[in-house]
């Protein structure tokens, strides 16, 4: 066996050469990270820099190569469901900044406190979401009266609603993943050997693979594609509640379950032709370096954004003719030139919004700080939803008891 240390980026990193195999590990602050970082079986020695090794990885070296683990234990150990990160009894205990923040100067706003209060947010959606979903379900007959007393068409408004909000459990679970920590993103699927790099990896790849220092670009790949999936369903639900079971209705939303289940997943975005009209979307450069965004194939984004297209006339539809009654609010009576029933739009936009600043300045500069603020934005696009629907039920009350 045979050792060597070196620091970079203000990290030092051990690499042991154990019978061929090189096993590196970041110690940040040494004992306080050395727990967290190593696996259950790797404990800090207190006070050094050494490291105890597994007690099986220790029997290899005392009794010589023939002590070689078998299959059997290496599969047991890598299977290991309790291992998890970051390796805390409690969901409040967060992992410490990743290495890749580093160089980038944001590994102070990746704290414990922004890092909770930014998962926090996040699971405030749902709450919303349902209260709002609620007063749809409770009102139904009452908002039937703007769909031609059809109900079945308030189940596809309040369907359009839980699909968005449901989309989201896919970003959190990436997040969860991640450790709730946004940082630059490394593909496994890249990792050699592969048909392109059919050498084995370097001990510095296979470092950028672990989660403790970089997020997985794939899992975000596979999320982005369930939430676009989502999104675009919903949004195409809600359509559908509005304008009735027309067969343009019908065929939008057959196309839409089409293109995200069953149609090719290529090219990308990064991937299409021609580069330029493409590469708003694809990509963003900070700072000399460009970071792939939106990792979505062509064809679920041009349906995402054609269901955005009429989910806004929608919107304006639906909503407007009741926001123009009453213009201005109560509250902005400086408005009242601006009287539009596009105003409508707004609610939906602003959840645009916030998911547009996720995508491409969140997750391009890394600041979890922003992070917070662009939930925040969603979820006041999602809880507007509610006195715009309250109105419209007061507005028809009103009507009846005239």
């Amino acid at each position: 066996m045979n050792s060597s240390v070196r620091a970079t980026s203000g990290v030092c990193e051990r690499s042991t050469l154990l019978k061929g195999r090189t096993i590196i590990i970041q110690q940040r602050g040494l004992s306080r990270c050395l727990k967290r970082q190593l696996t259950p079986h790797q404990t800090p020695h207190t006070g050094s820099s050494a490291i105890r090794l597994r007690p099986r990885a220790a029997s290899r070296i005392s009794t010589g190569a023939s002590s070689s683990p078998s299959a059997s234990e290496s599969e047991h150990e890598m299977q290991n469901p309790a291992t998890f990160f970051p390796d805390t009894n409690w969901p409040a205990q967060k992992a410490p900044p990743k290495a890749s923040l580093v160089p980038l100067n944001q590994a102070q706003h990746a704290g414990e406190l922004t890092l909770n209060v930014v998962e926090f947010i996040h699971w405030l959606a749902f709450p919303l979401g349902f209260y709002v979903a609620h007063y749809i379900f409770v009102e139904a007959p009452v908002l039937a009266t703007y769909l031609n007393g059809d109900t079945s068409r308030v189940f596809f408004l309040m369907l359009g609603l839980m699909c968005q909000v449901m989309g989201g459990i896919c970003g959190i679970q990436m997040h969860m993943y991640e450790g709730w920590q946004v940082t630059p993103f490394r593909n496994l699927l890249e990792l050699p050997p592969t048909a392109k790099e059919p050498l084995p990896p370097t001990p510095a790849e296979v470092d950028e693979t672990r989660v403790i220092n970089y997020n997985n670009a794939w899992l975000r790949a596979v999320a982005y594609h369930i939430l676009f999936t989502f999104q675009t369903l919903g949004l195409s639900f809600f359509s559908l509640g509005v304008f009735g079971y027309t067969p343009e209705m019908k065929a939008l939303l057959g196309m839409s379950v089409a293109v995200a289940l069953v149609w090719r997943r290529k090219p990308q975005l990064s991937e299409a032709e021609p580069k330029w009209l493409w590469r708003f979307f694809c990509e963003r450069t900070v700072n000399g370096v460009t970071y792939p965004i939106m990792p979505l194939s062509v064809w679920l984004f041009v349906m995402f954004m054609a269901n955005t297209l009429v989910n806004l006339w929608a919107y304006k539809e639906f909503f407007g003719p009741d926001i123009a009654a009453v213009w201005p609010p109560s509250l902005l009576p400086w408005l009242a030139p601006l009287k539009s029933e596009w105003w409508a739009v707004l609610a939906p936009l602003i959840v645009a919004a916030g998911g547009f600043i996720e995508g491409y300045f969140v997750e391009t500069s890394f600041d979890q700080r922003m992070h917070g603020l662009a939930v925040i934005i969603m979820l006041m696009g999602v809880g507007l939803h509610y006195p715009m629907y309250w109105h419209m039920v007061q507005s028809a009350s009103a009507m009846v008891g005239v």
